[in-house]
């Protein structure tokens, strides 16, 4: 057996995620975006089903890429992120059944976690039985082609039943409970934490741990995500404009000259919803990183409180926002968390110049 430690079991829940997230964003842009034409220019609510019997013509077709696409495709990502799971760690034979297991998990209604557990569980149940199972050399194929994926799949269709489906079902169901108990203002304590840690580390553990605990409330509860998202873009768009505005509030330019170089691109990259623009300057001064993280958390409390959502793994670019929910909340919370993050760097930043030019005296 494969030795389990921490590490791997990240690494293999995060192979499972990175390749579910182009199912989510292809499923999130096409109900966006279909679902934004539909109001925009005909009125409609593209979701609804009859659209596909009694329209014509555009009408229909938005109708049926929202629901027969887009939905189809959202309905694929328990069965990708369990596969991939469990071939990050059985290899090719674990797909298939991993893949059954997060198909299962949907049937099971067990969740992102029950989907999580499964992926685990085809991944290991394939390792011990390429262990146990003994053959020749030339009956390799046969092995992984027939045995393991049969057998491994038996397996998963006996433990999906009997374990890992109550076990899914009832942690989706303790988190509605928590959700529905901890009531608004809960709710947005728990979303401001969500979002300073989206901006902690970006696109580090810390960042994808408060992502995937985000799109398992979300799927599983229909908790906002508007944190998440929040936390995204608040930092690279109030860090960028802060290298901006140096100049205007103290007549100079604070910034190291490679950061002032790189604030706009940092501003624009954040305006397309890449967060990773600020990178260089948690690099160059970590102390960066609690400014980052007080923005977020405030925008990611606001969001929540205005009743402002968006779908997961839909881009965060600007050209994307009239999608999210309450637009106007969303909008109100992104410009508190920017304006906070953009006056304490700024201040920051005119601290760590003054500092720098006494010590050069």
């Amino acid at each position: 057996m494969k030795e389990i430690s921490i590490e791997k079991l990240r690494n293999n829940l995060m192979t499972g995620i990175s390749y579910m997230m182009p199912v989510i964003v292809i499923a999130g842009v096409t109900l966006g975006v279909t679902t934004l034409l539909g109001q925009v220019f005909f009125g409609v609510n593209v979701g609804k089903k009859e659209l596909l019997e009694q329209s014509d013509g555009i009408i229909k077709f938005l109708a049926w890429t929202n629901q027969i696409g887009g939905k189809g495709m959202f309905s694929l990502m328990y069965p990708v992120l369990a596969g991939y799971i469990a071939f990050a760690i059985a290899d090719r034979p674990g797909m298939a059944p991993g893949m059954l297991g997060g198909l299962l998990a949907v049937k099971l209604n067990a969740g992102f976690i029950g989907a999580v557990l499964i992926g685990f569980v085809a991944g290991y149940v394939i390792v011990y039985l390429n262990r146990i199972i003994k053959l020749e050399r030339k009956y390799i194929g046969v092995k992984s082609l027939f045995l393991l994926p049969v057998l491994g799949s038996a397996c998963v269709y006996v433990l999906s039943m009997w374990v890992v489906g109550p076990i899914g079902t009832a942690f989706s169901q303790l988190s509605k409970l928590a959700v529905n108990s901890i009531g608004q203002g809960g709710g947005a304590v728990l979303s401001a934490a969500l979002a300073a840690a989206r901006a902690f580390d970006f696109g580090g553990p810390v960042n994808k741990m408060a992502g995937t605990i985000g799109k398992q409330l979300y799927f599983d509860t229909g908790y906002s995500y508007i944190a998440l998202m929040l936390g995204s873009i608040i930092p690279p768009i109030g860090v960028g404009l802060s290298t901006q505005l140096s100049k205007l509030f103290f007549k100079k330019e604070v910034f190291e000259p490679q950061l002032q170089a790189g604030g706009l691109s940092c501003l624009i990259l954040g305006l397309l919803g890449i967060s990773e623009g600020v990178l260089p300057f948690i690099i160059s001064d970590v102390g960066i990183i609690p400014i980052c993280m007080i923005g977020s958390g405030v925008g990611g409390a606001l969001g929540f409180a205005m009743g402002s959502n968006v779908f997961p793994g839909s881009s965060y670019g600007f050209f994307m926002w009239p999608i999210v929910d309450n637009i106007v909340g969303f909008l109100i919370a992104l410009a508190c968390g920017v304006l906070i993050v953009t006056v304490l760097m700024l201040l920051h930043a005119k601290r760590r110049f003054d500092k720098n030019l006494t010590v050069a005296k």
